[in-house]
């Protein structure tokens, strides 16, 4: 009996989404739509792709030119419905490739399964909206979410409690525990400005690897920051604040960081890529996600797996699943400049931080790429099983969606 056949649909494709793919693959065969080969927001390398995956990404039309948004999306359900697909799985409900697909593969009869991050808590809620979103995942057959909130805000918008699954905010731990322990063992120091971090800084100081974009909140972690100095040396390599990333502030929060005189202490390494990160991990004394809203956070699951400690935003989504706090790392209010400047007082003045981290080694072991292949193999027999059909009424919504790019 052949196994079913599943387009996931992926704006680009990046190293944990291959590994959640190969994953499925073991269970299912995979057609993976990309729908944005080159994006500018994730400068990722190409990833390899395995074979066992069918991959399909949505490239430039022939005479070189970028589709627009609506013709990317026309490609993507045209690309989707070719390849014949028993189910199809889509990431939310606010793209406008993923608008187009739902309602395309509902006017085919091709079963959906909804792939979400989303929590109520991550933006204020409005009736209109909500009403709205309920109209579009009606056509969905099944949920794929992570933490309770997550499949609580999916039963809140229709879909039932035995159509809902766990396991989508996953990494490839085995990857990052093998790439961390390799590390420490070669004895170097992540490069930064050309030069090798100070070997004085191993395990003692602090990691952020995130965009630079307002919701990560990075400035009020430098003044945080900069309140912790007080009193400290001078010497730049105790426990200077590393930000590895790259976005739309860094310029200001380089000039925050020289207003405040920490400029010597606080060091901006750029993006890195995938490979690079573990040298990180297996070095930092522990990593901060201070994020004023954040549906999940996957660098969690990538430190707790290379064995780093962690502190976590309480409105990160990870911290519901992962972080118990003072067990597998701590938790800290975003918005209080002062809880900041406590967790990283404590971070620095507990030796038993980390028993966090190995805590953690156990927790997130639970977190792995498998956990997702089983997710989609359930959804996927649900979904072909129910045939939930959308009616008239909620076909027109999502179309109307579409032309306004409303759900969001």
């Amino acid at each position: 009996m052949s196994r079913p056949r599943v387009a996931i649909l992926f704006d680009r494709l990046g190293p944990y989404h291959v590994a959640r793919l190969r994953a499925a693959s073991e269970r299912v065969e995979v057609i993976a739509i990309e729908a944005s080969p080159h994006s500018s927001e994730y400068a990722w390398r190409n990833v390899h792709i395995d074979k066992t995956i069918e991959h399909i990404p949505v490239v430039s039309i022939a005479d070189g030119a970028e589709y627009s948004s609506r013709g990317r999306a026309a490609r993507v359900v045209e690309l989707v419905l070719n390849s014949r697909p028993d189910c199809v799985a889509v990431p939310g409900w606010s793209s406008l490739e993923a608008l187009a697909l739902i309602r395309a593969s509902s006017m085919h009869g091709v079963p959906l399964i909804c792939l979400s991050a989303s929590n109520r808590f991550d933006a204020p809620r409005h009736a209109f909206p909500e009403f709205i979103k309920r109209r579009i995942v009606s056509h969905f057959a099944a949920g794929i979410g992570t933490s309770s909130s997550q499949l609580s805000y999916l039963r809140e918008l229709g879909l039932p409690k035995e159509a809902l699954f766990s396991g989508y905010n996953v990494v490839d731990n085995a990857y990052f525990e093998a790439a961390a322990k390799s590390a420490r063992a070669s004895g170097t120091m992540p490069d930064i400005d050309g030069r090798p971090l100070n070997e004085q800084s191993r395990e003692r100081y602090f990691l952020v690897a995130c965009r630079f974009i307002e919701k990560k909140n990075l400035d009020r972690l430098i003044r945080a920051y900069a309140r912790f100095r007080e009193g400290r040396p001078q010497d730049p390599t105790d426990w200077p604040l590393v930000l590895v990333g790259d976005g739309e502030l860094r310029g200001q929060l380089e000039l925050l960081a020289a207003e405040l005189s920490i400029a010597s202490h606080v060091r901006f390494p750029g993006f890195r890529q995938y490979d690079e990160l573990p040298l990180f991990y297996a070095t930092a004394g522990a990593i901060l996600l201070p994020s004023v809203s954040e549906q999940w956070g996957l660098v969690v699951n990538e430190a707790m797996a290379s064995g780093l400690p962690v502190a976590v935003s309480s409105r990160c989504g990870c911290a519901e699943m992962l972080i118990e706090h003072g067990v597998t790392g701590l938790v800290f209010n975003p918005f209080d400049e002062v809880a900041i400047l406590q967790t990283l007082n404590q971070i620095a003045s507990d030796p038993g931080r980390q028993d966090w981290a190995l805590e953690a080694r156990r927790t997130i072991a639970d977190f792995g790429p498998d956990r997702f292949g089983r997710a989609i193999e359930n959804a996927v027999n649900l979904s072909i099983r129910s045939r939930r059909q959308a009616s008239h009424l909620d076909s027109l919504i999502t179309l109307l969606a579409m032309r306004t790019k409303f759900a969001s």
